[in-house]
């Protein structure tokens, strides 16, 4: 962002698009805080913030749990005429649950006249999901298919969390054949729907599966794969995906790290247990060794 600060500072007219960038940076990189500040210096030299500025700020505002900022956006936006604007609803919502408030969330979903919006549901359908209300949360995942609409990729990732957390693993299956049938099984974030959801109702195999059909894995795929061999006492096959993590330089976190010195001590595997010992000292110190660094401290 240092680039961009200077970049910004150094415009002299600077206009909502320019501002909104600026916000939209700040949230992207987690500065939150940041973007809300830059927000109220927008409104102190006279530009007002469009849809996108809204969109911006909402998510800043989500990620720091602010309820009353939450209410204080809300209702700029029902002044400024922007919340019926694509995007507005289903983010409202999403706030408010993340703010932990589940009415008011409630609330912008029953002032939304097209009530079978597939973003609003999915939007409810999360929220209901994430404050533990499963069943209500798959009453809009059947409403959807019952009304002939397909549910979209964010209502199939929180249907899966649930299966998951329920050990429901027919309706897992179930939604694994949407999903495939949708092509959705490649994509990132809905692979590691499905491997967590496998993982959590014990099916390895199943894992395996969706695993070598992902194009792309990163270290939340990588470590839900791990941690279903580990809890499962599949001692071999975990060191064997720590190995290709190894090797495939996959950032590897401290849950990651724990469940294969388990694994390591579990074989007596005393060689890749040091390797592991390595690892730990050189992610606390930000240098990541090579697959062949390590391996010469067995030699």
């Amino acid at each position: 962002m240092n680039a961009a600060e200077k970049v910004f500072e150094s415009q002299a007219d600077r206009d909502v698009v320019t501002w909104t960038t600026m916000i939209g940076g700040y949230v992207q990189s987690g500065l939150s805080f940041q973007a809300l500040q830059v927000l109220g210096e927008m409104q102190i030299v006279g530009i007002e913030p469009n849809r996108v500025t809204f969109l911006c700020t909402l998510r800043a505002c989500s990620a720091l749990g602010n309820l009353d900022l939450a209410r204080l956006l809300h209702h700029r936006l029902l002044n400024s005429g922007f919340e019926s604007g694509i995007g507005i609803k289903p983010m409202l919502i999403y706030v408010y649950a993340n703010c932990n408030s589940l009415k008011e969330a409630e609330g912008v979903f029953r002032s939304f006249q097209n009530r079978d919006d597939v973003s609003v549901c999915s939007a409810m359908m999360c929220a209901y999901a994430q404050h533990g209300y499963d069943d209500l949360a798959f009453e809009f995942l059947d409403k959807q298919r019952i009304g002939g609409e397909a549910p979209n990729e964010f209502m199939l990732v929180c249907s899966l969390n649930i299966c998951g957390k329920q050990n429901c693993i027919r309706k897992g299956k179930e939604m694994n054949d949407i999903i495939m049938k949708r092509g959705f099984d490649l994509r990132k974030d809905v692979g590691n729907a499905l491997i967590n959801m496998y993982v959590n109702c014990g099916c390895l195999n199943e894992t395996k599966l969706v695993s070598d059909r992902m194009i792309l894995k990163d270290d939340i795929s990588w470590g839900s794969i791990a941690r279903g061999y580990v809890q499962h006492e599949d001692w071999q096959l975990a060191l064997e995906i720590f190995r290709k993590m190894i090797s495939e330089d996959i950032k590897l976190n401290t849950f990651i790290l724990s469940s294969m010195s388990k694994a390591c001590g579990s074989l007596k595997e005393l060689c890749l247990g040091e390797l592991v010992h390595f690892r730990v000292i050189y992610r606390l110190s930000n240098v990541i060794p090579s697959w062949e660094m390590l391996s010469s401290t067995c030699v």
